[in-house]
């Protein structure tokens, strides 16, 4: 699959275009404002930090060794690790979600120059700068952390509620 062509496809980042059809809500504009508030903190820290939303479910009890085990690794360049995602499609390299990432402070300082305005959801931002500047897609395989337990399931959060009939995710 040529990325390039999926970057352009899906967002110009040259041309900062002005759709926001994937905004549809206050809360998505939230959340994105949260995440940065987290870069600014990993900024400022200049350390690699967890990044966690309040509605994650700890899936691997060992998480915790892995988190450290990536901190210790170098972080020379942007770097960014997703804990728990969800596939876009088939293709292994399309997957969304800020549940659970790691982040080092270049990956921050990046994301912070390019995150306004807001655009696109959170998630499809940050991969899609990944995408755009050639950084090395990580992800924990198997997932680390779960959101909302795959709908239906055990867990229900709160600020899934309008979101429950069992359909893919209209905010993603």
């Amino acid at each position: 699959m040529d990325l390039s062509k999926l970057e352009i496809s899906i967002y110009d980042f040259d041309k900062k275009k002005s759709d926001h059809r994937t905004i549809t809500s206050i809360g998505a504009i939230g959340c994105y404002m949260s995440h940065e508030n987290a870069w600014k903190k990993v900024v400022a820290s200049n350390k690699p930090e967890l990044i966690i939303e309040d509605d994650i479910t700890v899936v691997d009890k060992n998480y915790m060794d892995k988190v450290n085990e990536w901190i210790k690794d170098d972080h020379s360049k942007p770097r960014i690790k997703w804990l728990e995602y969800s596939y876009l499609s088939n293709d292994p390299l399309l997957y969304c979600g800020t549940g659970a990432y790691l982040i080092n402070p270049v990956a921050a300082k990046c994301l912070l120059e390019n995150s306004r305005p807001i655009e696109i959801q959170v998630d499809s931002y940050m991969h899609l700068m990944i995408i755009k500047n050639n950084w090395d897609l990580e992800k924990a395989d198997p997932r680390l952390f779960s959101q909302y337990e795959t709908y239906g399931g055990p867990f229900e959060s709160l600020c899934q509620d309008d979101n429950n009939d069992g359909s893919v995710n209209k905010y993603i």
